[in-house]
């Protein structure tokens, strides 16, 4: 899992998660060869596919989390531990490390 909020959410995140959906509509075999390409493990689950197909019509709201200000993050005042992945598929996780590494309060 990646943190939201520490940058806008990019094109990168919005191709990944359509070209996501659209493998996962691929026959298993395909499906689970396309996974490594796509970069989305979940591909390779028969138990996910078949909760994302049963989920589908199930209609929810899914606001784009706001990316939380300079100020807001100066502001906390608890040891916070960000992980993120290198190969995020959300944001930039180098871009992010740096951004957080100017402005943490120290």
């Amino acid at each position: 899992m990646d943190p939201v909020g520490f940058a806008p959410l990019t094109g990168r995140f919005y191709r990944w998660v359509i070209v996501g959906g659209m493998a996962a509509l691929l026959p298993r075999a395909l499906r689970r060869r396309v996974a490594g390409a796509v970069g989305n493990g979940a591909l390779r689950e028969d138990v996910l596919m078949k909760l994302m197909l049963a989920g589908r019509s199930f209609r929810r709201r899914l606001p784009i989390p706001p990316t939380y200000t300079d100020e807001q993050v100066r502001e906390l005042s608890v040891p916070v531990q960000v992980l993120m992945g290198a190969r995020s598929a959300v944001h930039d996780a180098q871009a992010v490390a740096a951004r957080l590494a100017e402005i943490a309060p120290s």
